[in-house]
């Protein structure tokens, strides 16, 4: 999509959050080689299509998944995971425990 190509892809995981089928890329059943086959040749038959489609798909990356997008959004993910983590850099974490088992004398 980076490269603004049309993707076909295997709709599972996360593919229907990237892909919208017929407008940016294609969504193939999995395990399915007839499907995939029918989907490369009507997808070939179309040049026209596929150009509007992999143009679209530029686009869906750089708003949804480029660098600078996905940076941001990793950032908000670890503020909320781990509050006041980005307040103050100069604060340093707890040290972990030690793995050692303690002796007493």
């Amino acid at each position: 999509m980076g490269a603004g190509l049309p993707a076909l892809v295997s709709d599972v995981g996360g593919s229907r959050e990237m892909i919208h089928p017929g407008e940016n890329g294609f969504l193939v059943e999995p395990e399915n080689e007839n499907a995939l086959v029918d989907t490369l040749e009507k997808a070939l038959s179309r040049p026209l299509a596929l150009h509007r489609m992999g143009e679209k798909g530029r686009e869906t990356f750089l708003q949804a998944f480029s660098f600078g997008i996905m940076f941001q959004k990793y950032l908000r993910l670890y503020a909320e995971l781990v509050p006041n983590a980005l307040e103050s850099p100069e604060k340093k974490p707890a040290p972990l425990p030690s793995s050692q088992p303690v002796l007493h004398a």
